[in-house]
């Protein structure tokens, strides 16, 4: 008895084992005989930056945003037998992090790599190249311009403090004022932002000496209080941070009203559009009111397409956050990285198929992109055999607190230098 109710219970796992193997099988051949369940190919975007450090937290609101973009992707299958995966490598904005973070996203299997700081990929240099991953990086520098294997959204520091100047410059009334006006450059050491945007007003400084006298100054990134530099700064017209992160940036403009600055504060994608939530949690949005800033995004105030699908994004997928979103220029960045690398996928998958698309594929795709975007810019976004930055045009925003928003002040204008 003991022995036949032992092979029953035998019989029964046999073939729960043999259901549950054809139970696992059935979309495998489904998905070889139509109507069933398809398998995707990943693709593995490496995302190398700062995610804890000085600039984590604008960082990490512009990267969900890049992340919500691929949901919108996913949702509307809008790249067929394609999902986009990211890893994250967090270099806490310490340089000597860039290359074995970019080693260990490589062996964690990246088709490409995305970061925002341009010196990371200046260190990670040749490999790109040797490896045969493309990347994606944000702003350009004279150290990534040129590189085959290195692709930027839009042009670097040097660039907007181009922009900036040449604003200034048509809109200085001297003769109505009866002097040259005075600009004040400072930076946190270590950055390279400053050493550019120095280069460049100085430039100017030499073309035009009679049109505006300068002062450039460095603070220590540990600096709370800023009473030696203002001395030297607060009868500027404008004073323009080049490169500062964080709380300090915050402590710094408040100080600066304290001690006696009455001039205009000038903004950059890196500086003040990057903080505002900390810089207007410290400072009274009154003591902001009019300051400027070289973009080259829209902001929100915008009415063009992109504004309105990125609103859309928003509401669709962050509606708790909506309200804090709609006055920060992160959820909008993130959107345009998005959009720029699901184009660049799309087109990669469409030319070689979705398994066989690998850092090659991608590096032709972004050589080819060709974007016209609606209200962005006064011509198609492409890579020229001079410049291998996408979006070249800016455009000057200027802050009413008001209203407590930016708003543009300038059509899209291009620069020379980028022609």
């Amino acid at each position: 008895m003991k022995k036949r109710l032992m092979n029953s219970r035998l019989a029964q796992r046999i073939g729960l084992l043999a259901l549950a193997v054809i139970v696992l099988a059935v979309p495998i051949l489904g998905g070889c005989g139509g109507g069933g369940v398809t398998q995707k190919h990943t693709i593995v975007i490496g995302f190398l930056e700062d995610l804890t450090g000085p600039a984590g937290y604008s960082v990490s609101q512009t990267y969900g945003a890049v992340q919500d973009y691929f949901r919108m992707v996913e949702d509307e299958d809008l790249i067929p037998g394609v999902t986009v995966k990211f890893n994250t490598y967090d270099t806490r904005l310490d340089y000597s992090r860039a290359l074995p973070g970019y080693v260990w996203l490589k062996s964690q299997g990246a088709d490409m790599i995305f970061m925002f700081v341009s010196t990371m990929a200046a260190l990670v240099g040749d490999k790109f190249g040797q490896d045969k991953l493309p990347c994606f990086v944000s702003q350009a520098i004279p150290t990534t311009l040129g590189k085959d294997w290195i692709f930027h959204l839009y042009p670097g520091q040097n660039f907007e403090a181009e922009a900036i100047m040449k604003w200034i410059l048509d809109n200085w009334n001297q003769s109505q004022k009866g002097r040259p006006f005075k600009i004040g450059l400072i930076g946190q050491a270590g950055y390279e932002a400053h050493g550019m945007a120095k280069d460049v007003v100085s430039q100017y400084h030499d073309q035009y000496p009679d049109r505006f006298d300068m002062v450039s100054l460095i603070t220590p990134v540990t600096a709370t209080s800023f009473a030696g530099e203002l001395a030297q700064l607060k009868d500027c017209d404008y004073i323009f941070p080049t490169a500062f992160y964080g709380p300090g940036l915050a402590n710094f403009l408040k100080e600066a009203r304290l001690r006696g600055f009455q001039g205009t504060f000038i903004t950059t994608i890196n500086t003040w559009f990057g903080f505002r939530e900390l810089i207007e949690a410290i400072v009274p949005l009154q003591q902001l009111d009019g300051s400027i800033g070289a973009s080259t995004y829209p902001y929100w105030t915008d009415a063009i397409p992109f504004v309105a699908q990125a609103k859309a994004n928003l509401e669709k997928y962050r509606p708790d956050e909506a309200d804090f979103q709609l006055n920060r220029s992160y959820w909008l960045t993130g959107q345009a990285y998005g959009m720029v690398l699901a184009d660049v996928i799309k087109r990669a998958v469409e030319k070689v198929g979705p398994a066989n698309v690998d850092g090659n594929a991608l590096r032709e795709a972004l050589a080819d992109t060709s974007l016209a975007v609606e209200g962005w810019g006064t011509s198609a976004w492409a890579y020229t055999q001079k410049f291998s930055v996408l979006q070249r045009n800016f455009k000057m925003l200027q802050y009413r607190a008001s209203e407590n928003s930016w708003f543009s002040i300038t059509d899209w204008f291009s620069l020379t230098s980028l022609s």
